[in-house]
């Protein structure tokens, strides 16, 4: 049996500092939304298969972490034994009200809608993590500063030196930016990018001050999707869509203005003429997005959006934006899904030649489920993350292929 100190996954063991991904309230000044720093946690993770994990993280923006969430549920899910430290409520179906924000102020954490099916308790104490220690692997699952501390912290209390154990870094930020300076820093054996471009300077072909960089987006949380008959559907046309992109509206507005000609929904709180702003629950978007025949994935704040893996979840066609990313086991043009240009220029056709051939939508829409479920949920993520982990410690590469990138 190895241990894992994390920030990754394949774990006897896993040691995991995570931020505490909490249901932010948001702090919006104007029409951006301010990146408020986040206080990080300690979350410990002691697996049964194989190392132990060591995972550090923190929020990717001030609501949830989607991708450190995505892999404390994989951990579970794949059936290692976890510990927390600090217990990280929210995903456990509490709320911590006592939580404070990097800056002291109080910030509200509760279970977020894709956590509706909690974690099982499992709260231990900070004593048990230390002891024990060496960990197989380490699993930083953020840059921000919190996490760094914890990681520090750890490092201090065991006298490691940067390089001297395994250590994986997860990125889940926004943006194509790499985090040069926690490599220096940290010394990472792989960093593993959320948002990492195909066409950027960074390539997954290319070894960066010495380490692979590869793809990590997000991963479908399908734990809490609730049991509905997506093969009976309410809509043709089904659409739920933030304001956190400019070319979300002309999406919206093409949707809009197929209202008279097919059974369509569009819940939105951008502002858009013929249309009243309104939002549904998770509960309400996820049943409603399962009975839908269509759908539809553009960016927002981030390429990489969760409403991508959660539309795909079900046997609802996919109308999907190219975000640009490196993606493992990647999706295929009218098989997986439907490609549209982000400008919209050519959705009307698309959205004409779907309705008009339903066949067409059903095989793509039975296609993308099965792939997302085989690939893309958080258990597969995690799995994901510690094959190419084991795969580049015992043979100091990583066959590319056999995930599907070029």
């Amino acid at each position: 049996m190895e241990k894992i100190e994390i920030f990754t996954p394949e774990p006897e063991k896993a040691l995991v500092i995570l931020q505490d991904a909490i249901a932010w309230q948001r702090r919006i000044l104007s029409q951006s939304l301010a990146r408020t720093r986040e206080r990080v946690q300690e979350l410990v993770a002691h697996l049964g298969v194989d190392p132990d994990l060591l995972l550090a993280g923190a929020m990717a923006h001030p609501e949830q972490d989607f991708l450190a969430d995505g892999i404390i549920c994989g951990l579970y899910e794949l059936g290692h034994e976890v510990y927390e430290l600090p217990y990280i409520k929210h995903l456990h179906g509490e709320i911590d009200r006592g939580y404070r924000l990097d800056d002291g102020q109080p910030g509200l954490t509760a279970p977020p809608g894709y956590m509706s099916t909690p974690l099982p308790a499992n709260e231990q104490p900070l004593a048990r993590i230390l002891d024990e220690w060496p960990y197989d692997l380490v699993i930083l699952t953020s840059g921000r500063t919190h996490a760094r501390q914890a990681l520090n912290i750890l490092m201090a209390e065991r006298g490691l030196k940067p390089g001297s154990f395994p250590l994986v870094l997860c990125d889940g930020e926004d943006g194509p930016g790499i985090r040069w300076d926690l490599v220096e820093q940290f010394q990472p054996q792989i960093y593993f990018k959320r948002e990492l471009l195909r066409s950027g300077t960074v390539s997954v072909r290319e070894y960066w001050h010495g380490i692979p960089v590869m793809p990590m987006p997000f991963g479908a949380f399908v734990r809490s999707y609730p049991h509905v008959d997506d093969q009976q559907k309410n809509y043709d046309l089904f659409l739920a869509i933030g304001n956190t992109h400019p070319c979300r509206r002309k999406l919206v507005e093409i949707f809009r203005d197929f209202m008279g000609e097919f059974r369509t929904a569009i819940h939105t709180n951008i502002p858009v003429a013929g249309l009243t702003c309104g939002m549904l629950s998770w509960g309400e978007y996820i049943t409603a997005l399962a009975k839908s025949r269509i759908t539809a994935s553009i960016r927002g704040w981030g390429r990489d959006t969760l409403r991508t893996w959660e539309s795909l979840s079900f046997a609802t066609c996919v109308l999907w934006a190219d975000p640009g990313i490196y993606i493992p086991h990647p999706f295929e043009d009218m098989k997986h899904v439907v490609q549209f240009r982000e400008h919209c220029v050519n959705l009307p056709g698309i959205i004409r030649d779907l309705m008009a051939h339903p066949e067409v939508a059903e095989g793509v829409a039975a296609a993308g489920k099965a792939h997302v479920r085989e690939f893309h949920t958080t258990s597969a993520r995690v799995q994901y993350l510690l094959d190419v982990w084991h795969e580049h410690r015992d043979t100091g590469s990583i066959a590319l292929e056999s995930y599907g990138l070029q």
